[in-house]
């Protein structure tokens, strides 16, 4: 289980360095072709063109400095759920406003083993200062 915990790690990371990229392309790859992402007061994403207007238009408004703290990694199958937090904050620079804030999240990613890879099949986070904890 040590090694699909690994590769299951590695899509997240690759997930955390398409957002500080502002790469939907990537991003998009990662997800699997019947997959949701759900963002707070944002409609829930359940296609890839919905999901890359989603990407798009925040890659348009801010930048991103996230750096993805692991609260577990549990696999059952072909199933893996994985929670994150962020302990110090994401770095968010909004363009318009040239402002920069710490923004802390919490984030669930359900992932699917697809043909041999992992991919994304549910991504949805919310906003909470408490972060970590059970």
């Amino acid at each position: 289980i040590a090694t699909e915990q690994k590769n299951v790690y590695d899509t997240i990371i690759k997930y955390q360095n398409a957002l500080n990229a502002g790469d939907t392309k990537t991003i998009l790859g990662l997800f699997a072709d019947e997959s949701y992402s759900q963002w707070n007061d944002k409609l829930t994403a359940d296609n890839t063109e919905k999901r890359q207007g989603q990407y798009d238009d925040l890659f348009k408004r801010e930048k991103f400095e996230t750096d993805f703290a692991f609260d577990s990694i549990w696999i059952n199958g072909d199933t893996a759920v994985v929670r994150t937090h962020h302990h110090v904050g994401s770095v968010v620079t909004n363009f318009k406003e040239q402002k920069t804030i710490i923004d802390l999240n919490r984030e669930v990613f359900v992932l699917s083993k697809i043909n041999g890879e992992w991919k994304i099949f549910l991504y949805t986070f919310n906003t909470n200062p408490l972060q970590g904890v059970a």
